[in-house]
């Protein structure tokens, strides 16, 4: 019998995976990070299905520390190409989109694991995403601190999210707006929606 530790904050995503799992699977639910860490760390799975957006937490910063314990796969409503291959770099077996036909995503975690990364067929090919705007080039602190502000946190949060001073946050945030070439929060949020980073 498949364990499958399903870390995602809404319970309908939840059952409707239950429901379309075959016979033979059992699945765990994991409503915040904290959770699915303290599961992984009771329970043994074969595999973890990963959202990127767990209320206030990000899935993505998390890719790499489930991947290095047990197969990781993402289940996320964001088709952006920039953010599989961050998951696929992250050590993600797969990336597959919540609106997608779910017979994809059952397929790969009923297979024998692969060194193929398995991605939902909705989602655009990876390698030729057109115009990240600069955003591949930040570096990893960068790209989180983008992404905090683009979804509207202040200061204190994202220092308070990231383990950094509000003073280094500042700095991250001027060098962010430098290098994307942005002159107002508004031009920061619009292209985080354009690259499918928050919800549109």
């Amino acid at each position: 019998m498949a364990r499958l530790l399903v870390a995602d904050d809404h319970r309908l995503i939840f059952e409707g995976l239950r429901s379309a799992f075959p016979a033979g699977w059992t699945l765990v639910w994991a409503p915040t990070l904290a959770a699915a860490r303290a599961a992984l760390v009771e329970t043994a799975f074969d595999g973890v299905l990963l959202d990127l957006s767990l209320g206030r937490d990000s899935g993505l910063e998390a890719v790499a520390e489930f991947a290095a314990r047990v197969p990781t796969y993402v289940l996320t409503m964001h088709d952006a190409p920039v953010l599989a291959r961050q998951a696929r770099e992250f050590g993600a077996r797969g990336y597959f989109l919540k609106d997608d036909n779910l017979e994809a995503l059952v397929n790969a975690l009923s297979l024998p694991p692969s060194t193929d990364f398995a991605t939902s067929p909705g989602l655009p090919p990876l390698d030729t995403d057109e115009a990240t705007s600069g955003y591949e080039a930040l570096s990893g602190r960068e790209q989180q601190v983008f992404v905090l502000l683009a979804e509207d946190k202040n200061y204190k949060e994202i220092a308070s999210r990231l383990t950094l001073s509000p003073k280094t946050v500042n700095v991250h945030r001027s060098n962010i707006m430098r290098k994307l070439g942005l002159r107002s929060q508004g031009e920061l949020v619009t292209l985080a929606r354009q690259l499918g980073l928050i919800a549109r």
